[in-house]
């Protein structure tokens, strides 16, 4: 059969796509033809022979992409500069437009300017540094996810109107801790950015 889902990929290189509420398809990672996770796409599905009530499939179209950009490590591949997505479910295999200026263990953030089923090709957008510099692995998430490291021009007008000092008529009632040592407990396993 044949039918349009998104697919979702595991960090193993295997996706699903659901097609409707009933239909599971498996897809692996060589049948996904340079779709990644997330997209919309266009599936073949056939019954998987070695799995009763499974089904597999092979992507035939990918019709709605849902990233541009990823962050990676460069790496060397024999002779050959590459890049290994921080994201684990990003399965591609990419070459870059250019390599100068870039460096074995250098994190960057790149975006993929053309898809293609054997070698997709993407161009530096940002420099993050080196993978051993201290904070690289809070950076690297944060412009993974596009969070953004400056406020706007708006955000930041109206964060100007805020006073400085906080008038008597708004202490009332409140506890005035402003000269006393305060600390916080966190649990081990907090995780603050």
């Amino acid at each position: 059969g044949e039918g349009e889902g998104q697919l979702k990929v595991s960090p193993k290189g295997f996706g699903f796509i659901d097609i409707g509420e009933n239909l599971s398809v498996f897809l692996l990672s060589s049948n996904m033809n340079s779709a990644m996770d997330g997209d919309v796409v266009r599936v073949k599905y056939f019954k998987d022979k070695s799995k009763p009530d499974s089904y597999q499939g092979i992507v035939e179209t990918v019709i709605e992409r849902n990233r541009a950009t990823f962050v990676g490590r460069i790496a060397m591949f024999g002779n050959k500069m590459g890049i290994i997505p921080f994201d684990r479910r990003i399965n591609s295999k990419f070459r870059f437009e250019s390599t100068e200026g870039l460096k074995e263990k250098m994190e960057v953030k790149v975006q993929i300017t053309k898809f293609d089923s054997s070698f997709n090709t993407v161009k530096v957008i940002k420099k993050l540094g080196m993978a051993d510099e201290t904070s690289m692995d809070i950076l690297i998430a944060i412009e993974d996810s596009n969070v953004p490291l400056e406020f706007d021009h708006e955000t930041l007008l109206e964060s100007n109107k805020i006073p400085d000092t906080i008038k008597n008529e708004n202490k009332d009632g409140r506890k005035d801790l402003t000269n006393e040592m305060v600390y916080t407990i966190d649990g081990d396993d907090t995780k603050d950015f």
